[in-house]
């Protein structure tokens, strides 16, 4: 079931009939001002530079890779042990690689979020 969702969720992004945004990484410049419940922080979000909101969309979309990756390990029978240090040892490498300070830490917090729903899965 999970494996489906995470699927349709990327199949939303990338496949068939998505909105070109997704390709181009700016889906994010239009998300915080027409969200159905924006949070104060949206209208801060909403003014960051063009070259952010390309970096929130290849977390976002890399995050959804790798839980679909993650769900479709668990699913056919990986130790969920080692799925979970794989995600570790993704997350050290970004932590050592990804030059951004804010950009690092978007992606480590997807990444933790990750690992935490497939911990409990």
């Amino acid at each position: 079931m999970a494996f489906r969702s995470l699927l349709g969720a990327g199949e939303s992004k990338i496949g068939t009939g998505s909105s070109p945004c997704w390709f181009e990484l700016t889906c994010t410049t239009t998300h915080f001002e027409t969200q159905g419940m924006p949070t104060p922080l949206a209208w801060l979000f909403h003014g960051l530079p063009l070259s952010m909101h390309k970096a929130e969309g290849a977390i976002t979309l890399w995050s959804n890779l790798v839980a679909l990756i993650g769900t479709h390990l668990l699913e056919t029978g990986m130790p969920r042990q080692e799925l979970l240090d794989m995600l570790t040892m993704l997350h050290e490498t970004n932590e050592e690689t990804v030059r951004s300070p804010r950009a690092r830490a978007i992606a480590g917090q997807h990444l933790m979020s990750v690992y935490q729903v497939l911990g409990k899965a």
